[in-house]
């Protein structure tokens, strides 16, 4: 898919962080921002000041949980289970992630759709961390306590390194 294919989804995420009083800034970019080391090359930050969105998925109750870990760090399953208090969820397939999200693999930002939403705690103790935008080709820079804001979610230690 082409760069230009994902304006929609860019567009998407602007108007959400507008509409909602959302502070974050999104930056467009030549190059892919897929991976943690796209991101890295093409921002020339480090690894921790970078954000995934691992999405997972609650078949007992047909959620959508989206774990929030800094780009150096991995997902524990079961810490995730402990902090919602629920089943040990799967990994969330392509279809069930761009059907519950609205956006496509690579581009799934830290809000914006219905999920259950944890943060690690070590993704809090940032000032500022870039988390994707709506599609490969962009980031947003913005304060954890915004994402905390503007999807609800709660903060636990989710990460393992």
């Amino acid at each position: 898919m082409g760069k230009e294919e994902y304006v929609t989804y860019e567009q998407k995420m602007s108007d959400y962080i507008d509409g909602d009083c959302i502070e974050a800034e999104i930056t467009g970019f030549d190059t892919s921002c897929h991976s943690v080391e796209d991101a890295v090359s093409t921002v020339g930050c480090k690894p921790d000041e970078l954000v995934k969105n691992i999405c997972m998925y609650d078949s007992t109750l047909d959620r959508l949980i989206v774990a929030i870990v800094l780009g150096n760090s991995k997902v524990s399953r079961k810490k995730v289970a402990r902090a919602i208090n629920a089943p040990m969820p799967e990994f969330a397939t392509q279809q069930q992630i761009e059907s519950m999200t609205g956006y496509l693999v690579g581009g799934v930002p830290p809000f914006g759709y219905t999920a259950v939403f944890i943060i690690d705690e070590r993704v809090m103790s940032k000032n500022v961390v870039f988390a994707s935008a709506g599609s490969p080709y962009t980031l947003m820079e913005i304060p954890p306590s915004e994402i905390l804001k503007a999807n609800e979610g709660i903060v636990y230690n989710i990460g393992k390194k």
